[in-house]
C-alpha cells in the first residue's frame, strides 16, 4: 500500500512538473498574468520533486524529461530552482545505489 501511495505520488508530481513544463511553453490567455502564473507554477512543481520524498520510486526519467529542459530557461529562478532539484535528486539517487546514508541535513546543505 505505501508503495502504491509513494507510486502515485511520483506520478502526480511528475505530471505536475510535464504539465507545468508545458504551461510555461503554452501562451494561452488567463485571466491574470498568465507569465507569472505558469512561473509560480514551474517553482512549485520543481519544489515538489526536491523536496518531496518519494521512497524508492525512480525518479531519474522524469527529471530528464521534466527537469533538465528547465536548465535552459529564460527566467533565473527557474533555473537555479531546476539545478537545486537535480541535485537533490542526483543525491537521493546515488546514495540509493551505493547504499550511502541520505541525511536530510546532508541533502539539505547540497540545495
Amino acid at each position: 500500500a505505501a508503495a502504491a501511495a509513494a507510486a502515485a505520488a511520483a506520478a502526480a508530481a511528475a505530471a505536475a512538473a510535464a504539465a507545468a513544463t508545458a504551461a510555461a511553453d503554452n501562451d494561452a490567455d488567463a485571466e491574470s498574468d498568465p507569465a507569472a502564473e505558469r512561473v509560480v507554477a514551474v517553482l512549485l512543481a520543481l519544489r515538489t520533486l526536491r523536496r518531496y520524498d518519494f521512497g524508492y520510486v525512480p525518479l531519474l526519467d522524469v527529471a530528464k524529461r521534466s527537469v533538465v529542459p528547465l536548465l535552459d530557461d529564460g527566467r533565473v529562478r527557474i533555473r537555479e530552482e531546476a539545478a537545486a532539484t537535480l541535485v537533490a535528486l542526483l543525491h537521493r539517487a546515488y546514495a540509493r545505489m551505493t547504499g550511502a546514508s541520505s541525511d536530510r541535513r546532508a541533502a539539505a546543505a547540497l540545495v
